[in-house]
């Protein structure tokens, strides 16, 4: 998975969350400005169309008598980008999910049309970049026959005994112990990956649920269950499909491997779009870490607000009707704070996992809540309180 910098950027969205047009500090918000609509239904969204090697483009120039190159890739809603110079250890790479299919076109567009501005020429694309999967592979066998730096196997899964289709694998990973488990499809070419840091948090009964809902499952991108009994403190588990996870751990199995985990009924509405999903799991996994079990719920928090008066970010949605953002529980503070820093019809509104939206307005230096005077403090407490609710 890309680390969250990598994933959002700073552009305005036509679809239902983007930027939040206020100043709430540049250094936290350029981190957190990207994404598309949440739809609330609580269904998974099916994927579109099966894997298909993306399509790809590269770039060309001489610069001090050695070859720079730009390439882009696009799979779906994601744009990958590699660049570097030819005969040097120069260069790096990275990716970012856009709104739609349409606006990664685009943006691919936009990027390739800055090269040639530059100077590059467009030559033919590097038949080995990106690095294809095999879809048709057995995952069991090729993960345990995959040979690391130094020549050793880097997996040993085994049949879990009484267990048909699930697989476990025990490593040390950062100096402790870390558990994975594979639920396969019938024909193995297929699977769903549970890794925790708890071996003994009730790995194989949460395996079983996903067993029992596996065809669910390899048909999402995105989806939310309740779990059969509170798990390590847990109510729900959530499943992501590769293309959503975006994990390339194993070139060969990358687009084979959905990723579940057990999660807090807050975390996740169910019903995100890939892009939005990424958000999430990034907002997760820093704040809380996914395979750790037990830990804090890290709940939904969709913020937007205008502070009347203040310094907006400029193209990042109507001073009128700014658009949510997806951020973290810690924001909620800060916002409560730029708005008493506005003029007189400041406020902000916080969307929860359930679609639900609590306001904060300003008026002539007062707060109140949902209608209710009240102080920053207990504004605080209430928007807390909503994520959860």
């Amino acid at each position: 998975m890309i680390a969250v910098g990598k994933l959002l950027e700073k552009h305005p969205m036509d679809n239902g969350i983007g930027m939040v047009p206020f100043a709430l500090g540049w250094a936290v918000f350029a981190l957190l400005a990207i994404v598309g609509m949440i739809s609330w239904a609580p269904v998974a969204h099916t994927l579109v169309t099966p894997y298909n090697p993306p399509m790809c483009r590269r770039f060309e120039r001489m610069k001090d008598g050695k070859t720079e190159y730009f390439e882009l890739s696009i799979e779906r809603a994601r744009v990958y980008e590699r660049w570097g110079t030819i005969g040097t250890r120069k260069g790096g790479a990275t990716s970012v999910m856009r709104d739609s299919e349409a606006d990664a076109a685009k943006h691919a567009d936009k990027k390739a049309a800055s090269k040639l501005r530059g100077g590059f020429a467009e030559v033919d694309p590097d038949p080995d970049w990106p690095a294809q999967p095999d879809v048709d592979a057995d995952v069991i066998d090729a993960l345990n026959g995959h040979t690391n730096a130094i020549g050793g196997h880097s997996y040993a899964y085994e049949l879990v005994s009484g267990h048909a289709g699930i697989y476990r694998h025990d490593s040390q990973l950062l100096g402790g112990e870390v558990a994975r488990v594979l639920v396969t499809s019938h024909d193995r070419k297929r699977a769903i990956q549970v890794t925790t840091r708890n071996p003994d948090a009730g790995l194989i009964e949460i395996a079983q649920q996903l067993a029992a809902n596996r065809e669910r499952i390899f048909a999402a991108d995105v989806i939310k269950a309740p779990l059969v009994a509170p798990l390590a403190g847990f109510s729900h588990w959530a499943a992501f499909s590769p293309y959503t996870w975006n994990c390339r751990e194993l070139a060969r199995t990358f687009r084979s491997i959905w990723w579940a985990f057990p999660i807090h009924d807050c975390e996740l509405s169910g019903g995100e779009t890939p892009t939005v999903a990424e958000v999430r799991i990034a907002t997760v996994s820093k704040r809380g870490g996914l395979i750790t079990w037990p830990r804090d719920p890290v709940p939904v928090t969709d913020l937007r607000l205008v502070a009347v008066g203040r310094r907006r970010p400029k193209n990042q949605g109507s001073a009128r009707q700014p658009k949510f953002l997806v951020c973290g529980p810690e924001q909620i503070e800060r916002a409560i704070t730029e708005i008493e820093k506005g003029q007189s019809g400041s406020w902000l509104e916080l969307r929860n996992y359930r679609g639900a939206v609590a306001r904060v307005d300003q008026r002539d230096g007062t707060l109140f809540i949902d209608g209710a005077e009240g102080s920053a403090g207990e504004a605080a407490a209430v928007l807390h309180q909503h994520c959860r609710a």
